[in-house]
């Protein structure tokens, strides 16, 4: 009776755990038992396959001493040195099979017969090396008598007995070890048996005591279940209607968020637009500019080199003034020659014979004169038409200047309208890239309204078909329960 109501006042899973207790100790004592049972099986069998391994290295010993006895009389009657090849090979499987055997016997009386294998063994070998060696110094008569003596054949049948006697003892032991493994075997099969009609005998009685009591605790919560879904189904028909309008203003919300944000991006677009203009409005008028200003330092250049022009034309004219001083000179000068020629030539008539010579000279005097006076002349005709021209050339030079001043005039002022312009320009694409931001800012934030009206439209909806699963849930609950009532 006490254990019964402690048992009622257990959940349901604490029930079903202590219901399947007992079973699963039952199943844990079992199973450690053939854990046991399978090592020391496992155990067994490695120790058999360790026990053939170990009759397989015993033979490949006499295999090997074999061989290498078979190498040195081969050489003996041969001297090839194949058969040195031969015995070295034999050599080194002996010394492994030797190595694996000390390595893997345990048992005391086989090691010891196994360190006289190993001893004899090398006996043999050391007696078929100095064979090798006696044919190799030329001694072959020597080596002939020591391979019929009796020290050989004494050597060979003592260690064919020890083999022997080892390979013996070691089949026996593998007899016993084979022995106690069948008995593991027996023993782990009859423990399963066992344990298997035990574990079988107590888990349906227990099964049934707890399935009656799980029955009874289970009629009662289905009779909960079923009282508690139909307030519940009633309580989310009201929740599913109001849902339902809230989905629907919420959904009505969101497409006049939708068409403000189309109208938001095409006001965006339409203000980058606008700042795209006033931005390429204010790269032509800067463009422009800088031609006025390239203009009107070209202005101010030509009015330098109109003034240099006139300047150097003062200068001409100044010397040509001097050239034609330097001609009127010259001019006189051929007139004052010429005087002088005529009354050289007089007063060389007046010296008769004796001034011909110098008549001569007076007329050549004469003739330069006239020939300088003539060139003087033309200079003088050239030196007027250059006064005209310089003249000609300085009211033309008077003229570009004043022309060049106005032009630098003008060039300034349109500069000025253009600076203007611009300012005005500047402040228009200013005014756009503001309007462009702000309108991006709206379009921006209407988009994440319009975004979070969709989550909450999507939301709502979720919301409305959850409800309307919870209903389908709790009307299937109620079947279910009654379902079950009815199986129980």
């Amino acid at each position: 009776m006490k254990f019964d109501n402690m048992f009622r006042n257990l959940k349901l899973r604490d029930r079903i755990i202590l219901g399947y207790s007992v079973p699963l100790l039952f199943s844990v004592a079992i199973a450690t038992v053939v854990y046991y049972n399978v090592a020391k099986v496992e155990s067994q069998n490695e120790r058999e396959v360790l026990g053939y391994e170990i009759v397989r290295n015993t033979d490949m010993i006499a295999l090997s001493l074999a061989r290498l006895q078979r190498a040195a009389r081969g050489y003996l009657l041969k001297p090839d040195p194949q058969n040195i090849s031969n015995f070295r090979e034999a050599e080194t499987l002996f010394n492994k099979s030797a190595q694996y055997l000390q390595e893997k016997v345990e048992v005391a009386a086989q090691k010891n017969r196994l360190d006289r294998i190993t001893e004899l063994g090398n006996e043999s070998i050391q007696f078929n090396s100095n064979l090798i060696d006696l044919v190799r110094t030329g001694k072959l008569k020597e080596a002939t008598q020591n391979y019929k003596s009796l020290n050989r054949q004494t050597l060979n049948q003592e260690i064919e007995q020890v083999l022997d006697e080892f390979e013996k003892d070691e089949i026996l032991i593998q007899q016993q070890k084979n022995k106690e493994t069948k008995e593991a075997l027996n023993t782990l099969n009859l423990v399963v048996i066992l344990g298997t009609l035990l574990s079988i005998g107590l888990a349906i009685p227990i099964g049934l005591w707890i399935a009656s009591r799980i029955t009874q605790a289970i009629n009662e919560s289905v009779n909960a279940i079923a009282s508690s879904s139909t307030e519940i189904a009633a309580t989310i028909e009201e929740q599913e209607r109001a849902a339902s309008q809230q989905a629907s203003a919420v959904h009505q919300t969101t497409t006049t968020i939708d068409e403000l944000g189309v109208s938001s991006r095409q006001s965006a677009e339409q203000a980058e637009m606008s700042a795209k203009g006033a931005q390429e409005a204010l790269e032509k008028a800067e463009e422009g500019s800088s031609a006025v200003e390239q203009s009107l330092q070209e202005m101010a250049n030509l009015k330098q080199r109109v003034e240099e022009i006139a300047s150097k034309i003062l200068n001409l004219s100044e010397q040509t003034n001097q050239i034609g001083s330097i001609s009127t000179l010259v001019s006189e000068l051929a007139n004052q020659t010429n005087m002088l020629a005529l009354n050289a030539a007089v007063e060389a008539v007046r010296a008769g014979e004796h001034g011909k010579g110098f008549g001569v000279v007076a007329s050549e005097i004469r003739k330069l004169a006239d020939a300088s006076k003539q060139s003087a002349d033309k200079i003088n005709g050239l030196v007027a038409d250059i006064r005209n021209a310089i003249n000609s050339t300085v009211i033309v030079t008077k003229e570009g200047t004043k022309s060049a001043e106005q032009g630098e005039l003008i060039a300034q002022k349109t500069a000025d309208a253009f600076a203007s312009i611009m300012n005005e320009i500047s402040n228009v694409y200013e005014s756009s890239q503001q309007i462009s931001l702000n309108v991006k800012q709206q379009a921006t934030a209407i988009q994440q309204v319009a975004s979070a009206m969709n989550s909450l439209s999507t939301a709502a909806m979720q919301n409305a078909s959850g409800i309307s699963q919870t209903k389908q849930g709790t009307q299937k609950l109620n079947e279910v329960a009654v379902n079950l009532k009815s199986v129980v």
